[in-house]
């Protein structure tokens, strides 16, 4: 279980990443791909990490967990042939709303609560 001191640190390494990443500290580092590699660890982190997202074979989990100074977080993602998989995380719930061009449905997994997605239509999951 994350400790709220845990989640203080989290966001602190996190922009601390961005920083150094966008003040290009190691002076030539993006020419050689470190600034795509920690661009793509930002996101991972932001993705996952603060969601709490998983893909299973069952449907998406997601068990968020935001740092204080992070209000809200909206993703798009492609999930079993579905795009525009759109996850909202906030405070009180998690919202999941599937494009109308997907075929079948999503099932969605958060904290005890599931429900099923289908093409164009919205739900929303409170925390």
């Amino acid at each position: 279980m994350l400790t709220r001191a845990d989640r203080r640190a989290s966001w602190r390494y996190f922009r601390d990443a961005l920083v150094a990443d966008l003040r290009d500290s190691q002076h030539g580092t993006t020419a050689e791909g470190i600034h795509l590699g920690a661009m793509a660890g930002a996101v991972d982190l932001l993705q996952r990490c603060y969601t709490g997202l998983e893909v299973r074979e069952d449907g998406l989990r997601l068990d968020p967990h935001l740092p204080s100074a992070l209000g809200r977080l909206e993703l798009e993602l492609c999930y079993r042939g579905h795009r525009g998989v759109v996850i909202t995380v906030d405070r009180r719930a998690v919202t999941v709303a599937l494009g109308a061009d997907g075929h079948g449905t999503v099932r969605i997994h958060c904290r005890g609560t599931t429900a099923v997605v289908g093409p164009g239509e919205t739900r929303i999951l409170p925390l």
